[in-house]
């Protein structure tokens, strides 16, 4: 997995590109701490376009980055997941809440 951080217009984004599983899970983590703790971002963005794999590892570093966002005061987004890892993130019940804009209001009827 290699991760790249850019500055987009509106958030502070980690590009991750590569496999997020076990081997992977706490550099990413670790890599959002940091970028939460030494930035402070308004906006976190973590873009799945080139995740190519996701385990339960995985998901459980992109729950805690979500969650180490919001306690920092941070909005957070996962966006462009698609395939296997949109697949998992699915059946887990954790996609709506991970890439729902943490500022954006559910849909009605819920």
């Amino acid at each position: 997995m290699h991760i790249t951080l850019r500055e987009d217009p509106d958030a502070t984004c980690l590009v991750v590109d590569g496999e997020l599983d076990l081997s992977t899970a706490e550099s990413l983590y670790e890599y959002a701490q940091r970028t939460l703790r030494d930035r402070s971002p308004r906006r976190l963005r973590v873009d799945a376009a080139r995740l190519t794999f996701c385990d339960s590892s995985g998901i459980h570093a992109l729950v805690r980055i979500h969650a180490e966002a919001t306690a920092r005061g941070a909005l957070f987004h996962l966006n462009n997941v698609h395939g296997a890892v949109r697949r998992v993130l699915a059946i887990t019940g954790v996609l709506t809440a991970l890439t729902t804009p943490s500022d954006a209001s559910p849909p009605s009827g819920r």
